[in-house]
């Protein structure tokens, strides 16, 4: 039995083929009126064929364009997109520490504050003859004295009387200027440290760190601590500035009144740098050894917010730093003898 192969009859196919047309001879050529009629249709074919292949590619560089353009005006919208109006910036006031009596009215209720309270814009805040207020807002902390009154605008606060104190840390602040407004004027920060008192004769502004911006109806000017600490007493007689101390009985209530600092699991410089920087004393160190020591060695134990003066406590105690804060104006840290650079140290 012959098995048939498939392949043969292709091999047969592609020999009959140009037989047959070998035998047909050639075919007798096109009239010239079909040809130049198929020439014509050919033509006319070709032509609409490529008109519609450009008009496909512009379109697609357009949509690419268009695309582009799109693209590019969200990345310009985005970029060069203003900042916000500054009255939707703050609208909420966070209350990081409280002591005394200290209440909030507004939307007729009145209540007392506690730490960690959300206060909306619109309340009215008022402490007693022990209350001290602490806040953050835009960015800041801004603490309220005993005896105070003061609004709280979503675009500023307004001192009605009393004390308040804005720090807004030695780093660029990031949201918009703190504005307090008062009965005298309204004040802006260009600096960091600032606070303000209020009575029914006079307005006092008293600036340790950087500068403050003062305009009324009648006069503009800046009040500046670049030579050091300033104070501006507007009242209806006119203005007076003077120098005065940047630490001491002026800034005492700011102390007093600031969020506590936890010193579990932080350096003793850490502690050292923010408290200083409540009571504007200078901190120096001895020499480099006093500077290690108390940039390494790190303390454990308590998980409390500590007021400056319990962690200067807790420091002197537990560190092995001598810390001198006898001059109101430096706080002077040595240690006894240099500890050996083996890395970070723990205090328990």
């Amino acid at each position: 039995m012959t098995r048939h192969n498939d392949n043969d009859d292709l091999e047969d196919a592609d020999l009959v083929l140009p037989r047959l047309f070998r035998a047909l001879g050639p075919r007798a050529p096109m009239p010239s009126e079909m040809r130049q009629r198929w020439e014509k249709l050919f033509h006319s074919e070709l032509v609409r064929h490529l008109a519609a292949k450009r008009l496909l590619r512009k379109r697609i560089w357009a949509s690419c364009v268009g695309t582009g353009i799109l693209i590019a005006a969200i990345a310009y919208a985005v970029r060069e997109r203003p900042p916000e109006p500054m009255f939707v910036v703050a609208d909420r006031f966070h209350v990081t520490a409280v002591s005394g009596g200290v209440n909030s009215e507004g939307a007729g209720e009145n209540h007392r504050v506690s730490i960690g309270e959300e206060l909306n814009a619109g309340r009215t805040i008022r402490t007693d003859a022990r209350g001290l207020l602490a806040l953050r807002y835009q960015d800041a902390d801004v603490r309220l004295n005993s005896d105070s009154v003061a609004i709280l605008q979503s675009s500023h606060v307004q001192l009605i009387r009393g004390g308040i104190y804005i720090d807004e840390g030695r780093s660029p602040h990031r949201g918009p200027a703190v504005i307090v407004g008062t009965q005298f004027g309204t004040l802006t920060h260009v600096g960091t440290q600032f606070l303000v008192s209020v009575t029914d004769d006079d307005m006092r502004v008293a600036v340790r760190e950087g500068a403050v911006a003062y305009s009324s109806n009648a006069e503009t000017l800046t009040i500046s601590a670049q030579d050091g600490a300033t104070e501006l007493i507007v009242s209806h007689t006119g203005l007076v500035t003077r120098r005065v101390p940047a630490t001491g009985d002026l800034w005492s209530w700011t102390v007093e009144a600031a969020p506590g600092f936890v010193v579990n699991a932080r350096s003793a410089d850490a502690f050292l740098t923010w408290a200083t920087r409540q009571t504007g004393a200078q901190l120096r160190y001895a020499d480099d050894a006093a500077r290690f020591h108390s940039e390494t060695i790190v303390i454990h134990g308590d998980v409390r917010p500590l007021s400056v003066t319990r962690g200067f406590e807790i420091l002197k105690a537990t560190t092995g730093l001598n810390v001198d804060t006898s001059d109101p104006l430096i706080v002077f840290v040595s240690v006894p003898r240099a500890p050996s650079p083996g890395g970070r140290q723990s205090v328990d």
